[in-house]
């Protein structure tokens, strides 16, 4: 069957793609990086001709920290509803003024993109693209 020498072709090309993109991707400048240490408000991002019913980030209510892990990662530390502790550890990438959060030692993560001097979008992908209409939105908390 000839099908199969040409999804095996596919699957290398696809693998090829993606260990040249990560090669391609730069680093986040330290500054950037260091940008989002801190403690942070979530909640649902604003989204044109929609209504937020669960309401914007609140400092008083769920938070998340991150802290730097290393030259170009950080750690997000979370708190589930289980109160279970949930820490997953990015590397910081810069791509055209969006922030790639790789998980160290793989590939593809969320994106964040800064909404002003004390706010970020964090987005999920999808099929290698950021899902801004779904993003969440963190809001710097001041101690």
């Amino acid at each position: 069957m000839k099908i199969r020498p040409f999804l095996a072709f596919v699957v290398i090309a696809a693998a090829m793609f993606i260990l040249d993109a990560r090669a391609d991707t730069p680093n986040a400048r330290d500054s950037d990086v260091a940008w989002f240490v801190g403690v942070w408000a979530v909640g649902a991002a604003d989204r044109a001709g929609f209504g937020t019913i669960a309401g914007g980030p609140d400092c008083n209510g769920r938070t998340v920290r991150i802290v730097r892990a290393g030259a170009t990662s950080i750690t997000r530390i979370s708190t589930l509803k289980s109160g279970e502790r949930h820490e997953a550890t990015f590397e910081v990438k810069d791509f055209r003024g969006s922030f790639p959060w790789w998980p160290v030692g793989d590939i593809g993560g969320p994106v964040a993109r800064k909404a002003g001097a004390d706010a970020f979008l964090l987005a999920r992908t999808v099929n290698g693209k950021a899902d801004w209409n779904n993003a969440l939105k963190h809001i710097r908390c001041i101690s």
